[in-house]
């Protein structure tokens, strides 16, 4: 009876052991994923730090190309409120209606419809109308991305925001009336054009 009252407590004994022995095992995985997980984000929010700045860094030399374009067409540096489209159509170019002009007085190719009105761009020097049409896009494009890139996680937004808070609230609220003509008077403009740069604008606004 004792042999096998002991031997029950050496079973119970290595058991217990073992089980303490798991314990101690599982422990000591949990951690290890946690510290992995804890290095992980670390890593991954220095990662998008780096990538935010050098994406910057990058983008200075253009923005600086912007905005002296920007000051020049519209004394963008001076603005306090949006700018209308008229005066943003007036940089571009003419509407012949306002200008009392008709279609004979200019080429055919010349002509473009914008929401059902016969407009002509200007064509003197090198800032014509079309190429400040497309400086204007391009700044919007490059302010799109950025924002694209910011609203899903691939910068980091609390750097970003730091750095670029301005200049992306200052062209959502001075562009605003403008985009929302494209996407409503422009039918090769899709309607969700600019989304990003909104959605960013609008919350860095608050």
């Amino acid at each position: 009876m004792n042999d096998k009252i002991e031997c029950s407590k050496h079973v119970i004994k290595y058991i217990t052991n073992h089980i303490h022995l798991q314990s101690i095992f599982y422990m000591a995985a949990m951690i290890s994923v946690v510290i992995v997980a804890s290095q992980f984000r670390y890593t991954t929010k220095w990662n998008k730090k780096q990538l935010t700045i050098k994406m910057l860094y990058e983008l200075k030399d253009s923005l600086k190309l912007h905005f002296d374009f920007l000051h020049k067409t519209f004394k963008y540096r001076d603005l306090t409120e949006p700018i209308s489209c008229k005066t943003i159509h007036k940089a571009m170019g003419e509407f012949l209606e306002d200008e009392a002009r008709t279609e004979e007085d200019c080429k055919a190719s010349e002509i473009v419809n914008i929401s059902g009105r016969k407009f002509v761009y200007h064509s003197e020097d090198n800032e014509d109308g079309k190429n400040i049409k497309l400086k204007l896009g391009h700044f919007l494009n490059d302010l799109e991305a950025f924002a694209t890139a910011v609203n899903d996680g691939t910068f980091d937004e609390k750097q970003s925001k730091r750095l670029m808070r301005g200049i992306i609230v200052r062209a959502y609220k001075y562009f605003k009336p403008y985009v929302i003509h494209l996407r409503g008077d422009h039918k090769e403009v899709s309607q969700l054009a600019y989304k990003e740069l909104f959605m960013l604008g609008e919350k860095w606004s608050e």
